[in-house]
Formats: C-alpha cells, sequence, structure tokens
C-alpha cells in the first residue's frame, strides 16, 4: 500500500469513527430525554392509582360532551392497546440481548400506541372522527397544554427569529439554562424535557417551513409542539435510520434502558389520555370497550391493571359517572 492509499484508508477509518461517534451521541441523546420524560411522569406518582387519581383530578374541569363518536373513539382505544400489549411483549421479556432492530420496533409500536390515543381523544374532544395526523396532534397538544399532567403539558410555540422571537416553553418552571443533552447529571428532568421541546420544535420547523415557503423562515411557526411530537421524532428515525440511530457502538443495556423507559412512558400516556376521554365520554363506556377487549384478548396485563384502576373513578359531579 503507498502514501496515497495509506492517507485515503485513514481518511476513510477516520469518517467511520466520526460517523459512529455521532450516532451513538444521538442514541444517547435520545435515551437521555425518554428517561427523563418518564422521571417527570413519576413525580406525580409512583403507581398507577396515584398518577390517575392526579389525572382525574386535571380532567375535572373538561366539558362533558354528549355528540362524541363513542363508536370511532372506542375503536381508536382498541387500536392503541393492540400496540401497546405487542409494545408490552417486546419489553417484559430479558432484553440483555437488545439489538438495534428491537429498539428501532419498540420506538414504532410506541408512536402507534400513543399516536390511537390522541387519535381516541381527539376525536371525542372534536366531537367528529376522521382527522389527519396534524390536526389530531394540535387537538391533542392543546388539550394538554390545558388540562394536562407535567410533561405532556410542556409545549413550545412560536418561531424561531432571534433573540426576540425565540420559542417560549410554557408550564415549565423558570429554567435559567437548559442542560446539554449529552449532561449525565446535575440537572432537573423537567429541564431536559424543555431541551426535547426545543429541539423538536427547530427540527419541525426545518421540516415544514420548505412545504409552505411563505414568508421568511425566520418567522415562521409550526404550531405548538409537545412531548409527543418527541414520540413521533423517534417512530421516523426507526423508519428512516433503524441502524444508524439505534446502531453503531451503543452497548445494550442502553438499548435495554430504554426500550424499557420507552414502553413504560407509552403506557402511562394512554392512561392519561384514557381518563381525559372517560371524562368527556364517560367512564362505563370506557370501562366496558376495555373489559370486551380483554376477554378476547387478554395479553395486556397493563390495561387490566388500569381497568382495576378506573372502575374506583369518581368524578366530583354526577354528569359524567352517571352517563
Amino acid at each position: 500500500m503507498n502514501r496515497i492509499q495509506k492517507a485515503a484508508e485513514s481518511l476513510r477509518r477516520s469518517k467511520v469513527e466520526l460517523l459512529e461517534r455521532h450516532e451513538q451521541k444521538t442514541f444517547c441523546t435520545y435515551r437521555t430525554y425518554v428517561e427523563c420524560a418518564l422521571r417527570v411522569v413519576l413525580t406525580n406518582g409512583n403507581s398507577i392509582t396515584e398518577l390517575a387519581k392526579k389525572s382525574v383530578g386535571r380532567a375535572e374541569v373538561v366539558q362533558v360532551m354528549t355528540s362524541a363518536p363513542l363508536g370511532s373513539v372506542m375503536d381508536a382505544l382498541e387500536k392503541a392497546w393492540v400496540h401497546e400489549a405487542l409494545l408490552a411483549a417486546m419489553t417484559s421479556r430479558s432484553l440483555g440481548a437488545a439489538t438495534a432492530a428491537l429498539c428501532a420496533r419498540v420506538a414504532r409500536e410506541a408512536y402507534h400506541a400513543v399516536f390511537a390515543g390522541c387519535e381516541a381523544l381527539a376525536g371525542a374532544l372534536e366531537g367528529r372522527n376522521g382527522s389527519d395526523e396534524k390536526t389530531i396532534m394540535r387537538s391533542v397538544t392543546e388539550c394538554f397544554r390545558e388540562y394536562g399532567l407535567p410533561p405532556w403539558n410542556a409545549v413550545v410555540s412560536g418561531p424561531d427569529g432571534g433573540d426576540a422571537r425565540r420559542p417560549t416553553v410554557e408550564n415549565l418552571p423558570a429554567v435559567s439554562e437548559f442542560p446539554h443533552p449529552l449532561q449525565r447529571g446535575g440537572f432537573e428532568p423537567l429541564a431536559m424535557v424543555g431541551r426535547c421541546l426545543l429541539a423538536e420544535h427547530r427540527n419541525r420547523i426545518d421540516e415544514l417551513w420548505p412545504e409552505r415557503r411563505q414568508g421568511k423562515k425566520r418567522s415562521f411557526d409550526p404550531g405548538p409542539t409537545n412531548v409527543v411530537h418527541f414520540v413521533r421524532r423517534l417512530h421516523d428515525k426507526a423508519c428512516s435510520d433503524e441502524e444508524g440511530t439505534f446502531g453503531g457502538n451503543v452497548q445494550a443495556m442502553d438499548r435495554m434502558e430504554f426500550c424499557k423507559n420507552l414502553s413504560r412512558f407509552s403506557t402511562l400516556s394512554l392512561l392519561h389520555m384514557e381518563t381525559l376521554v372517560m371524562r368527556v365520554c364517560g367512564t362505563p363506556c370506557v370501562l366496558q370497550c376495555a373489559k370486551s377487549w380483554l376477554a378476547i384478548t387478554p395479553q395486556n396485563p397493563r390495561l387490566s391493571k388500569r381497568v382495576a384502576v378506573y372502575e374506583n373513578v369518581h368524578w366530583a359531579d354526577s354528569d359524567t359517572v352517571s352517563k
């Protein structure tokens, strides 16, 4: 091998090493975001019962709807439970040999479960079905902004147009500085969630503005962004760059942590959305649908636990309880 060939080989190896380091940083960033989002959720309660009580308390002020399309809302919930059951099956066994492919499958199923829950909630809130993904995400984001628990209620909105027009993070305690996504300690989890949402909001600006080409990019507002948009980001990465995002030199233990945390976060997201649907559409119809579904497909112990909790849900007014 002559000098030129050696230089070319050295350059190739350097590029490979840089790419691997970049991929590892990307995964570590996503792992940290998911971990912090889950830690924030658990500040509302370490058990399903505690979280359900908090969620019910936040939902008390939501208006009861008599015109919600119950059939399509229940269909969407059943779809969410199917994906949740698949997600639970993938993460309930030992993940000691967690692979990039498994991480990608978990990311895809997590989004499908969460989005189906969003579809049910948006249908209940809007009183109609058949909305597109963008409309559903906006409707649920606005609902979480007003009635959600942390971190679902944290929302970023506005253009990214200089210091005077920076996106703002709503429902987030005053944070003097957002931590670096690769920082492993010395920060509040909610501050890291704010960092995640700001990054996702800017990603949405980069992706959506070229479709519009209206006005300047600095003044473009893609609409409110919350943690569900980040779950969608993981899904898209899993579909477009599975090996690049979840492969490389990532340790199997880190993949295992990511999968379990994302799976648990998805289940708790469904709990929050289900309680809001119960408030809008009535507790009995959701319970009946869940019990009927479990009678046919009992392979979802997570839903079984939630149903046991929902049977003891009581609202401050009698309209929803008797519905």
